[in-house]
């Protein structure tokens, strides 16, 4: 089989997010903005289940079910050969396919091939069996040119990828019946979530369980606080925290424009601003492993939290205040 798509990735702050989002957009021909699926689908706190290899959980997959009307399921199968037939079937039939794979396997980015792996998206648009090359969309690539990734894979490292992460599809059905999200509710949910989480995965507790694994660092051995460093901030900044933080900055300028202060918008820009400059020291702190660094970096990450707490409180106050929405022009069907 020799079939490629004519599939083109827009790359984005979260693979999920923009796995999902390019796909709905390629198959329902739309115009979805990353945000409105990070809206939809109440996601300022998503996490994964790194040893269960699970990239989008129920509870997410749930919200975007509810919020846009349609069927998005995990399909697992026994093997990568499976896999590889299965998404054989769907290019044939003019459909590109969602798949969980191991980030070491990725071998057009070092930024992943230097971690132990991790569970991640990519798309599949292309097979060429003659020489044994898969094509892949991966729409968040750290350090990369561009931020995203349309290339190849050689089929070997493709079926280590999805083998060793469980050889799982990703499943859409009933996008002929997609409806526009209501992003005003799910916006303040959004913020709801953090302030009130519901589990131990959502808002401060989940910034509790990074601001933990963080102190760790003070105690770990040498040769491994280079390692930790870098694992603390990749998750930083794929994500938890910077890319679902610049997802609700879009959301806010999308839906409140017409409703907050440019000084408070810009309050928000400056906390963001912070997040990356931490992530920035411990990428230094892997390097130096500079211990007193710790010290003043766990002090500048609780007042942080405690900064964009107070903003997030004063945010829940507009919820009865915003009168204006944009248009329904988020797409066309």
């Amino acid at each position: 089989m020799n079939k490629i798509l004519s599939f083109q990735t827009v790359g984005g702050e979260s693979c999920v997010l923009s796995s999902i989002l390019n796909y709905i957009n390629y198959i329902a021909s739309l115009n979805l903005r990353e945000e409105h699926i990070f809206l939809a689908a109440n996601m300022l706190e998503f996490r994964y289940d790194s040893l269960n290899w699970i990239v989008l959980s129920p509870e997410s997959i749930n919200e975007i079910n509810k919020s846009l009307g349609i069927n998005i399921h995990w399909a697992h199968f026994e093997n990568a050969g499976q896999v590889l037939s299965a998404i054989e079937g769907s290019i044939n039939n003019g459909v590109p396919v969602i798949v969980s794979a191991n980030t070491k396997y990725l071998d057009y980015s070092k930024m992943f091939t230097n971690y132990t792996g991790r569970a991640h998206l990519i798309t599949v648009y292309g097979i060429d069996h003659s020489c044994d090359k898969i094509y892949i969309s991966d729409a968040r690539v750290i350090n990369s040119e561009n931020g995203y990734y349309n290339g190849t894979l050689s089929k070997t490292r493709f079926l280590q990828a999805i083998k060793e992460a469980k050889n799982k599809i990703l499943i859409f059905a009933g996008l002929e019946n997609i409806k526009q999200p209501d992003y005003k509710t799910a916006f303040f949910s959004c913020i709801e979530s953090y302030l009130y989480p519901r589990s131990d995965v959502l808002g401060k507790n989940a910034v509790s369980l990074f601001f933990k694994s963080f102190a760790e660092l003070a105690f770990v051995k040498e040769e491994q606080l280079s390692h930790l460093c870098r694992e603390i901030v990749y998750g930083m900044k794929v994500m938890d925290f910077l890319g679902a933080r610049c997802l609700l900055r879009k959301g806010m300028d999308y839906l409140l424009s017409n409703s907050i202060s440019k000084e408070f918008a810009e309050n928000y820009d400056r906390i963001i601003n912070r997040y990356n400059r931490i992530a920035l020291f411990i990428t230094k702190l892997g390097v130096t492993q500079n211990r007193a660094l710790i010290v003043k970096l766990q002090n500048d990450i609780n007042i942080l939290f405690n900064d964009e707490l107070l903003f997030m409180e004063e945010l829940l106050k507009l919820k009865d205040d915003v009168y204006y929405l944009p248009e329904a022009e988020t797409y066309e069907k």
